[in-house]
Parts: C-alpha cells; sequence; structure tokens
C-alpha cells in the first residue's frame, strides 16, 4: 500500500492551520455496555478526561439501536479528518 501521499499531504496541512482546520469534522458516536455499581462510580469521577479501551470497541451512530445493549451509554465525540 502506497502510504507515502497520503503522509505527504498531511504533512503540507500542517503548514497551514487554517486549512487543517477546515478540513475537521466532529463526531458523535455512541456504545452501551453493563457494568457494576464500582464501575459506574469509577468513569463518573473521570468525566472529562482521556480514557482509552484496550480492545476494539464497538460503537454505533444511532443511539436508539445503541441503547438495546446496555443500560449505561457512553456518549463519544471525536475530531477526524475529511
Amino acid at each position: 500500500v502506497d502510504t507515502f501521499g497520503a503522509y505527504c499531504y498531511f504533512l503540507s496541512l500542517m503548514n497551514d492551520p487554517d486549512v487543517l482546520r477546515s478540513k475537521c469534522h466532529t463526531k458523535m458516536v455512541y456504545r452501551a455496555i453493563r457494568l457494576s455499581k464500582e464501575e459506574i462510580e469509577m468513569y463518573k469521577t473521570s468525566v472529562g478526561t482521556y480514557k482509552a479501551w484496550t480492545a476494539f470497541s464497538s460503537t454505533s451512530k444511532n443511539q436508539e439501536v445503541t441503547e438495546q445493549f446496555g443500560p449505561v451509554l457512553f456518549i463519544i465525540n471525536f475530531t477526524g479528518h475529511s
């Protein structure tokens, strides 16, 4: 897979922050799971901090569909590049 072209493209964006910002978009996805009361408290104390799951975690853009998978709903905002 030739990745050099994509690498050069993103490097060129770094030289112009306005162009880089114009190519960014914010998205929201959802993940629902079952947690113990202790796990819920741990997540509550970490609101606003960076957290990472160490395994693949599926998400959905549809909140209603996601809510079928558990009573605890994570709302995940992220920024991507188009």
